[in-house]
């Protein structure tokens, strides 16, 4: 870790790590370890301090392949819920394919509301 644009490193993993993502208050960060998915909690209070890395899960399952994959190194192919507990990742059907479309909608409960409303007019 490393304070924007220039600072000095902090380490956080103790054993390596990529694609790190920040939790929705600020308090942890998630992160990928090879196989493993990794956590560890973060308190700003007299500047940036790292705890100690805590195991969230080891991909050991088909359901889990995803982690052995990487994302890339500006990246993630993963994102956590606001309050920490589930996690949405991007998983190829093909393991030999590259995801090359995500589709995005903006403004989603505005869309919804309409198409609710045409329904209901019909």
């Amino acid at each position: 870790m490393q304070a924007w644009p220039e600072g000095p490193k902090i380490q956080v993993s103790s054993e390596g790590g990529a694609d790190p993502i920040w939790s929705r208050d600020g308090k942890e960060l998630f992160y990928r370890n090879g196989d493993k998915m990794m956590v560890v909690p973060v308190s700003l209070a007299g500047g940036f301090q790292p705890g100690k890395p805590r195991l969230l899960w080891k991909a050991n399952t088909p359901r889990h392949e995803f982690l052995l994959r990487d994302a890339g190194a500006t990246s993630a192919n993963y994102d956590v819920t606001s309050d920490g507990q589930r996690f949405l990742m991007v998983k190829d059907l093909d393991q030999d394919a590259v995801s090359t479309r995500i589709v995005v909608v903006l403004n989603f409960a505005e869309e919804l509301k309409r198409l609710t409303a045409a329904a209901k007019s019909k």
